[in-house]
């Protein structure tokens, strides 16, 4: 195994081959297997050796030789040479090296040796096993530093007095698939991690495989309004069909308001029925509601379920409409045309479709004597007597009116009250400082 320590890698060279006057070819040169692999920035020492019955017909001897790694010449300061063996010392980076030499003015590749570089393995840790029923129980860890090299791992599993079986992976996973599945037994969980420089193996998990079932999500969500009771929804939903027959189930419901991100969880307490009230909701609101499971004494929650939303019913309006006048037309009689004009509910106001408004309208000397007018419109126009008049508004939906909205025309004889011309607002104090002149 290499190491950070130097590595003395010896590996002979030579240029293909030489002619020695009255023989045949011969090699001059020979080349030691190394490995190719090395801790990163380990120090690794590289050696070029030449045959010494070669030095005269090559007219060349070691001090020849230069180096080079990924085209960039090494410094002469890294050599060491006598008249057969040039070495190099450097610190391992992914590349290659080359070992050159200047013979008869020329310079030639004498080899090019590949540098593939890495970490040896950290050891496994964090190991957890879930298990799926009718497909597989499948393991995690955490597999440390990236090692830059292939590594593989080996998930070991035992269990009874000398039962065991493997599944071999390049990841940080593994699985075992059914029908190799245990509903409940003690199991012992082995990672065992190898490349080429080193091996590490985690400590052993011991775990009962009856607490890692992990089920199927809820299924056929369904959210229901509840007729009369405008804050709250009906959730139901179906047991996931694949699941260990005597695993008892609880579960967990999350909503959020259509528009948001904000997740809200119903309650802190497992449900055990498949079905449950969402209530404190607000009027006519889309909420999309998603559920999940998990199995008594289980480790794993299931996924959550598919989405799905539901809309709560109208409840009455929660404010009436801004309402004011413009008085106009005074005729011969002290009769006058007054036109009403009221703002529109925002949703939250509204709780629901607004169908329409409803005005009532009473001499103020005699109140109970009340003419009623109906609009969906945003003004309504009306003839009244020279008398004071109280006028009564409420916009209405399916489920209610609003409040009321009342305000009083004058008599004619009766000083109308100053405009307002100026307003001014200042923040104060986290509130706000309203101003005004009247003309």
């Amino acid at each position: 195994m290499l190491s950070m320590e130097n590595t003395w890698a010896w590996v002979m060279f030579s240029i293909s081959a030489c002619v020695i006057e009255g023989e045949l070819p011969r090699l001059c040169h020979y080349v030691d297997p190394v490995p190719g692999v090395f801790q990163l920035l380990s120090n690794v020492s590289l050696s070029c050796t030449l045959r010494e019955d070669c030095l005269k017909s090559l007219d060349a001897n070691a001090s020849h030789i230069f180096w080079k790694m990924n085209d960039t010449q090494i410094s002469q300061e890294q050599y060491y040479f006598n008249a057969t063996v040039s070495r190099v010392t450097f610190q391992a980076v992914k590349g290659y090296v080359t070992c050159h030499i200047n013979m008869k003015g020329a310079a030639n590749i004498l080899h090019r040796f590949a540098i593939e570089v890495g970490f040896p393995p950290d050891k496994p840790k964090n190991i957890s096993c879930v298990s799926y029923w009718r497909e597989n129980i499948t393991c995690f860890w955490d597999q440390g530093h990236e090692t830059n090299l292939k590594t593989h791992f080996t998930l070991i599993r035992k269990w009874g007095p000398s039962q065991n079986d493997s599944c071999n992976t390049l990841e940080n996973k593994c699985f075992f698939k059914f029908p190799r599945l245990h509903i409940s037994t003690n199991l012992t969980i082995i990672v065992m991690a190898e490349n080429a420089l080193g091996k590490a193996q985690s400590d052993p998990l011991v775990l009962d495989s009856w607490h890692t079932w992990k089920t199927d999500p809820p299924q056929n969500v369904i959210v229901h309004s509840i007729l009369g009771q405008s804050r709250s929804l009906f959730v139901t939903w179906n047991k996931p069909t694949e699941k260990p027959p005597a695993l008892v189930l609880f579960y967990d419901l999350q909503y959020q308001m259509a528009g948001t991100s904000n997740w809200t969880r119903v309650t802190k307490e497992k449900i055990n029925t498949t079905s449950f009230v969402i209530k404190n909701l607000k009027p006519f609101t889309n909420y999309t509601v998603a559920v999940r499971c998990i199995g008594e004494s289980q480790f794993y929650w299931s996924d959550w379920s598919l989405k799905e939303t539901g809309l709560t019913p109208e409840a009455k309006p929660y404010k009436g409409p801004d309402l004011w006048r413009q008085i106009t037309n005074l005729d011969s009689q002290g009769n006058r045309s007054v036109h009403l004009l009221w703002k529109a509910l925002n949703t939250s106001e509204a709780n629901g479709i607004i169908l329409g408004y409803r005005i009532w309208y009473a001499k103020k000397r005699d109140p109970t004597v009340m003419l009623q007018r109906n609009t969906t419109h945003l003004n309504y126009s009306l003839f009244l007597a020279n008398e004071a008049y109280i006028i009564t508004l409420v916009a209405y939906n399916s489920a209610g009116d609003s409040p009321k909205a009342t305000l009083i025309v004058p008599a004619i004889n009766r000083t109308v009250l100053s405009a307002v011309q100026i307003v001014k607002v200042t923040p104060q104090d986290d509130q706000l400082f309203v101003e005004w002149k009247t003309s």
